[in-house]
């Protein structure tokens, strides 16, 4: 098959490393399953997606990785992954933690700072839970939006409130506690500058938010987008009209919409164009980064012989503007409606098969695999072992 490809780009296939496909983190069901958030993600140059694994307080970790497996291996229609989402700390827990990272291939686990009396751990626990994951080898991922000062004075018992204040002061905790224990810390859902902007001192010393953001992703201050794709219908919404705290959180990010995807949506593309991001930043921030940061480099994230065939082909030139009416979501809106997206996916390419030509999807539910991820990935634990040696220096030095 000879596939045209003159005057545009040849990249490597997106990769969406946080997902909410079958469970939101408050247990509601999104109407976009498995299937149609992987057909809207191939459809958008997205051809690998990490979703997140959600059990219920007291419910088995291997049995709720095992139900997610089984129902992504029915319906995914690209390759995917699973992180492991950790709803509350203990002992008895560790057993689990091992069993995934030795025989499930898992190496990242969710841990919370919000969600106050159901998964939010005291800093006791995180350091207990720091600990042990760092000895496997483990990425620990952070949900925050902290809590702890919004309770007493507001008598809220959930992320219902929000302030980049708020946010940076739980960045800079979880932070502090990776640096305490010289653990990976993998920072999910930067929304504001003040914490984007302790994220990118942690790691090596006004403009608008988004404009800020695109910045530090340029630099490599911020290493990855991501969609947190967890969609919820208007009737599922409205259960949050008497109270707002009960709304399920969560939007539509894997559109789809005609080869419009995440990384446009957000303005990488467009900036790239102004100067601020080259096609191999842009490549790094959507596919490459991701695949290191999760030991998938180099099956994914790059075009060489030996990786797997996932591949797009991109216009600069494809201008499109975003309305529900063409996205491959089941919701009855979009969030990013109305916005003009500049450069687009022409083919995707996905495991050697064509999947999006010509604004048609060829997928099949099933036909995506389940990518195992090692633990001790290089691009973190090089730096971790590094610093153990040169405190273990220190440490007998001073004996």
């Amino acid at each position: 098959m000879v596939i045209e490809a003159e005057g545009h780009l040849v990249i490597p296939g997106g990769i969406d490393v946080n997902t909410c496909l079958m469970k939101g983190p408050l247990q509601a069901q999104p109407v976009d399953d498995f299937f149609v958030g992987t057909k809207a993600a191939l459809a958008s140059g997205t051809t690998m997606i990490i979703d997140h694994v959600t059990p219920q307080p007291g419910e088995s970790l291997l049995e709720a990785f095992e139900r997610w497996q089984e129902a992504a291996d029915t319906k995914s229609c690209c390759d995917y992954s699973l992180h492991v989402d950790v709803p509350q700390w203990h002992h008895g827990i560790k057993e689990e933690l091992e069993q995934l990272v030795q025989e499930k291939g898992v190496n990242s686990f969710q841990l919370y700072m919000t969600y106050k009396d159901l998964y939010q751990m005291t800093d006791s626990q995180l350091y207990s839970a720091f600990y042990f994951l760092k000895e496997l080898g483990q990425w620990c991922w952070f949900m925050l939006r902290t809590e702890t000062s919004l309770h007493s004075f507001l008598g809220l018992s959930m992320s219902s409130v929000w302030t980049p204040q708020l946010e940076a002061e739980a960045v800079f905790r979880a932070v502090t506690l990776g640096k305490r224990v010289n653990c990976p810390v993998y920072i999910t859902k930067v929304m504001s500058k003040s914490a984007a902007d302790v994220i990118a001192q942690a790691r090596r010393k006004d403009p608008s938010t988004p404009d800020h953001l695109h910045s530090l992703l340029a630099c490599g201050d911020l290493e990855v987008v991501g969609s947190a794709h967890c969609a919820y219908s208007i009737s599922q919404k409205a259960v949050g009209r008497a109270d707002f705290t009960s709304i399920p959180e969560g939007a539509n990010w894997c559109r789809g919409e005609d080869g419009c995807s995440l990384a446009q949506g957000c303005g990488l593309y467009r900036h790239s164009t102004m100067g601020k991001m080259d096609e191999n930043q842009f490549v790094a921030v959507t596919s490459t980064n991701a695949a290191k940061i999760f030991n998938i480099y180099p099956r994914k994230g790059r075009i060489a012989a030996g990786s797997d065939a996932d591949i797009v082909i991109w216009d600069p030139d494809k201008v499109q503007t975003i309305t529900a009416k063409l996205h491959q979501s089941v919701l009855e809106y979009n969030i990013m409606e109305g916005l003009e997206c500049h450069g687009g996916v022409v083919v995707v390419v996905s495991r050697g098969q064509v999947v999006y030509e010509d604004e048609q999807l060829k997928v099949q539910p099933g036909a995506g695999r389940f990518i195992s991820r090692l633990p001790f990935p290089d691009h973190a634990y090089q730096r971790i072992h590094l610093r153990n040696q040169v405190w273990t220096n220190v440490k007998v030095l001073f004996h």
